[in-house]
């Protein structure tokens, strides 16, 4: 089996879990039996299961940024294809977010990634190596209110239109950031 398809199968493993039990309530051993390998298998791909769903959270992540970065979406289409993902997997996510703590927190991780890859999207249109202070910290404070107001929406029921939500999301971003995104 691929590299690939096997951190799929324990990745896919791990979610049915989740539907279950707390993530952090769950072992190596259950995810890799679960998958049909040995918890050496697991361990050949991934340090631990927290590693295991940052990878798959940086996946999409780069998959949704590298049509952006092409010009196939838009920011506003680039927010609706996060959410998607979110929708689509809420009940795993809300686990996540629920049961993740200190530096292996599902909202730390994703946080800090969505920051990063705003702040390269950044960099990138800039041709820059690195962003002035002001910026970083308006991409800080923009990447982890799109991660708390995602997290609130799942667990208040999604009481407000995904559509609408992208809209605040967009129209919430600084100005600074929307000269060179848009």
């Amino acid at each position: 089996m691929k590299s690939k398809d096997t951190k799929e199968l324990l990745k896919n493993s791990l979610i049915e879990l989740a539907r279950k039990k707390p993530v952090d309530k769950i072992t190596i051993k259950q995810v890799s039996e679960n998958a049909g390998v040995t918890s050496q298998t697991f361990y050949n791909h991934f340090s631990d299961k927290y590693d295991m769903v940052h990878w798959a959270y940086k996946k999409r992540v780069d998959e949704i940024f590298e049509k952006y970065k092409n010009g196939e979406i838009g920011w506003k289409e680039l927010l609706d294809a996060f959410l998607v993902g979110y929708e689509k997997n809420s009940r795993f996510i809300l686990n996540a977010f629920n049961n993740t703590y200190g530096e292996d927190s599902y909202a730390s991780k994703t946080g800090s990634y969505l920051c990063q890859s705003i702040d390269n999207e950044l960099k990138r249109r800039l041709g820059v190596d690195e962003l002035d202070e002001e910026l970083s910290i308006l991409t800080k404070i923009y990447a982890s209110g799109i991660i708390n107001i995602i997290a609130y929406w799942l667990n208040e029921g999604r009481d407000i239109d995904k559509d609408k939500l992208i809209d605040y999301i967009d129209e919430s971003m600084p100005g600074k950031i929307r000269e060179i995104i848009y």
